[in-house]
């Protein structure tokens, strides 16, 4: 017991020394430099250096020196889905993905506009609240909807497999409420 405590004291003082020598700077952003929420639900970066900011209230683009926000417009089919946005991902081939509570998107960056994803075909309604969004190594999106389990979507021909629980099947979801996904060092899902 007092050689684990001992051990657990020094990896502290460790990681304490080092975020010493680590000099951090931070920066705080508001409404008054341009961002339209202050609450954050997740942030990219992108190939060209751009970084994408989700928030409740639209997604935000910042260049180094100002925001330029995104906003649903109901009247333009080329705008995102809805304004609660949820989740971003910059896939493999530099797509970017937004995943709202209203549905799924990818942005056109020579034409600034979006392109809706249907997660539903005519046979399989799937609510379209995303909590989730991951790439695997062979390319594959995988994307995580509120109560409704967990789609493999293949970004070139936006045509899924669904993924739910069963309660007759224990190898199956153990639920369909998942809140986010991940992949890990071996890339299991």
């Amino acid at each position: 017991m007092l050689l684990r405590l001992s051990v657990v004291l020094f990896l502290a003082g460790i990681s304490i020394a080092e975020t010493a020598r680590c000099s951090l700077r931070f920066q705080r952003f508001t409404y008054a430099d341009g961002l339209s929420d202050l609450t954050i639900n997740a942030i990219v970066q992108n190939s060209t250096g751009f970084l994408w900011i989700a928030t409740h209230n639209g997604m935000n683009r910042f260049d180094s020196a100002r925001f330029r926000i995104f906003l649903r417009d109901r009247t333009d089919s080329t705008s995102f889905v809805h304004d609660d946005v949820r989740q971003l991902l910059v896939d493999s081939r530099g797509t970017l993905w937004v995943g709202t509570s209203q549905g799924l998107c990818t942005y056109d960056p020579l034409r600034e506009r979006f392109h809706r994803v249907r997660l539903s075909d005519s046979t399989t309604y799937v609510s379209e609240d995303i909590n989730g969004l991951v790439e695997d190594r062979d390319g594959f999106l995988w994307v995580a909807i509120a109560g409704g389990g967990v789609l493999r979507l293949d970004p070139r021909t936006h045509r899924f497999l669904r993924y739910v629980h069963d309660p007759s099947d224990s190898s199956t979801l153990s639920s369909n409420t998942i809140g986010e996904l991940l992949l890990d060092r071996d890339a299991y899902l």
